[in-house]
């Protein structure tokens, strides 16, 4: 059997009262998935997001590049 999740992404803390994409960066970053810091650069961006200075994009391919190159097995993991 296939298994089921259910993932939220609130930015604006709208539905959570936390930063998801924090959250979710910092969990992968304690597993070892994504490098050491890059809490601290994804705050960094998200910074530069509120000022115009970077996009949504830029957020998202800080925190889902590094996990491009690792297998199907540690992701499910």
């Amino acid at each position: 059997m296939a298994a089921t999740g259910l993932a939220l992404f609130d930015l604006d803390h709208t539905l959570i009262g936390f930063d998801s994409g924090m959250a979710w960066c910092a969990f992968h970053e304690a597993a070892g998935r994504l490098p050491p810091q890059t809490h601290a650069r994804y705050l960094a961006c998200c910074h530069a997001y509120v000022h115009g200075q970077a996009t949504l994009h830029d957020l998202h391919d800080l925190l889902v590049a590094p996990l491009s190159g690792l297998s199907p097995e540690t992701l499910q993991a």
